[in-house]
């Protein structure tokens, strides 16, 4: 609790309590922290740290090259790393998977045919994981076959990567048990933002249309996808890396945006939450995973691997995030 300053700007002037303290926000452009004195334990290392944004990959590529920044960790693609390997001067950083790149199917208020478990089935079936995992992140990512990854921040992953595997006959003979034999249509919505989105767009729409589903591609901002998508659930299909760690709990909120209502899913995640035993959560969690996988909620492809690249003479910079969170307590330069 804080009476001083009041805690009424935290959009603007956020209030913390770790190694470093809010200094000053350029909208668009950079965001300062000092080192905080007062932090109750270890001390940074650095007097202060800036956070520079950019909208476009070569624009930050060309900055580490330059000297202007000492990290880029917030890589676009893989692509992005070519030109810094075999150079002394940076150290190319692979961490552990992280995020879920998925499909995220509208499993209630969008096309009626997503409603049917047969339907979303045969889009699973129609998937070719590797693919994505070559054609999308050039091999820095593992397929996953649920909600979950394998990472020792999600210790209750399970591997359902074998539940769906490439069968484009399975996959039509399943459209045509829910009467969509002659094939459909959906519209898939693409954040500009995301250049893996659009990779995924790319491939996705090619398999689809082997199976007789046409995917109509559209393109808006993230701040549109938030409002139309996100809350609206005005979507067929859309293509999202779902970063937040153990977010499996999703799956038992109907009003969440793929609007997947299962009563014994809530009740697994409810008791899940209680369990003190950590096999007999791990036993609930594995069949949330495979119920959620067998329900074909979503088209669930991979989670790419925690890539940046730094100076090298930069220590301390963590190599795997668990979440978007970037803990610089540690760093220094040597």
């Amino acid at each position: 609790v804080t009476t001083s300053p009041p805690a009424t700007n935290l959009a603007s002037q956020p209030i913390g309590t770790g190694p470093f303290r809010f200094k000053q926000w350029n909208r668009g452009d950079s965001l300062l922290l000092v080192r905080n004195d007062d932090y109750w334990g270890a001390k940074a290392k650095l007097q202060e740290v800036v956070f520079k944004y950019f909208s476009d990959a070569n624009a930050s590529n060309n900055a580490l090259k330059a000297g202007d920044i000492d990290v880029l960790g917030a890589v676009q693609g893989p692509e992005q790393l070519g030109s810094f390997r075999g150079d002394s001067r940076f150290k190319v950083n692979q961490g552990a998977p992280t995020g879920k790149i998925i499909v995220s199917l509208n499993n209630a208020t969008g096309n009626a045919a997503l409603r049917d478990p047969r339907v979303r089935q045969a889009l699973s079936y129609a998937v070719d994981r590797k693919a994505f995992v070559e054609g999308v992140e050039a091999g820095y990512a593992v397929p996953i076959g649920s909600h979950s990854v394998p990472n020792p921040s999600e210790p209750y992953y399970a591997d359902m990567t074998k539940i769906y595997t490439r069968d484009t006959g399975k996959a039509k003979q399943l459209l045509a048990a829910a009467g969509y034999a002659s094939g459909l249509t959906l519209r898939l919505d693409l954040v500009t933002e995301f250049p893996y989105a659009q990779r995924t767009g790319q491939i996705l729409i090619s398999e689809l249309q082997e199976i007789g589903v046409k995917v109509q591609a559209q393109t808006l901002g993230f701040a549109e996808w938030l409002q139309r998508d996100f809350l609206d659930g005005n979507y067929d299909l859309t293509v999202i890396n779902h970063t937040e760690p153990r977010d499996i709990g999703n799956y038992g909120n109907p009003k969440y945006y793929w609007h997947y209502d299962n009563q014994q899913v809530r009740a697994w995640l409810g008791q899940a939450d209680a369990e003190l035993d950590p096999s007999q959560r791990k036993d609930l969690y594995t069949k949330i995973q495979r119920q959620i996988a067998d329900d074909a909620v979503n088209l669930f492809l991979m989670s790419p691997d925690s890539l940046s690249v730094q100076r090298a003479n930069l220590h301390g910079y963590p190599q795997s995030l668990v979440s978007p969170a970037i803990f610089l307590g540690g760093a220094y330069f040597s």
